[in-house]
């Protein structure tokens, strides 16, 4: 299976799909589709720039994908970002440590706040009403010196994990310690939390903390107030 799933990720990335992929991202790429494919990651997600049919300019895209439940099938779905990012990633590695955290896979605070001003915008002109929810895992430090500092990055990769699974990996960030971020939509918003609380106790294998959710209405907010909320 690992064979056949290795020869379909090069067929893949020889598809005019990735015709234009700068030469500087492509191992970075093929890594992300390779743990995809392999399942070593619950879903797919790769920022990288290419130069689209009919175009002379590279733009940055985000792909996502996910395998769908008990099947071998799975989707891939793509997101043109801000060009001006293109000025700041050099290289994959550069590209990485700029935009993501290392650790969970989310976006880093400064990257989170252009997502979020993006985002919220969007849901306004679709008439919803959006909200900024901020998430701290109570009695982090004292959870770090009891079981391990190695424990503690394994339970904020989880909980990391369900923050995506319930607003997806753009939709969130993870600032520093055990502070999170995300944004939404202010519909049935309680039950959604509500949810997100009962599932963090069953994660980690049952080793985990309670949950502090701050919400934060974002109609009254604007780019410069996120960073301070």
């Amino acid at each position: 299976m690992a064979c056949r799933r290795l020869s379909f990720l090069n067929k893949l990335l020889d598809q005019d799909l990735f015709a234009g992929l700068h030469p500087d991202d492509q191992p970075g790429v093929q890594a992300d589709l390779t743990s995809f494919m392999n399942r070593d990651s619950s879903d797919y997600q790769s920022i990288y720039r290419i130069k689209l049919l009919g175009q002379e300019d590279y733009v940055l895209l985000q792909a996502q994908g996910k395998f769908l439940e008990d099947t071998d099938c799975f989707l891939v779905w793509y997101t043109e970002m801000s060009t001006s990012r293109l000025q700041d990633l050099t290289t994959a590695d550069r590209r990485t440590k700029l935009l993501l955290d290392d650790l969970t896979g989310l976006p880093k605070a400064v990257y989170f706040y252009e997502l979020a001003e993006l985002g919220c915008r969007k849901l306004f002109k679709a008439g919803k009403q959006p909200v900024v929810l901020a998430f701290n895992l109570i009695g982090f430090s004292h959870f770090n010196h009891r079981y391990s500092y190695i424990e503690g990055n394994r339970l904020l990769v989880a909980f990391a994990d369900l923050l995506k699974r319930h607003f997806s990996g753009v939709a969130c960030g993870h600032f520093t310690k055990d502070n999170f971020y995300a944004y939404t939509s202010h519909d049935h918003l309680e039950e959604r939390l509500k949810d997100i609380l009962k599932e963090s106790r069953q994660i980690n294998e049952g080793r985990n903390l309670a949950i502090r959710i701050g919400v934060y209405d974002a109609g009254s907010l604007v780019y410069e107030d996120i960073k301070k909320v």
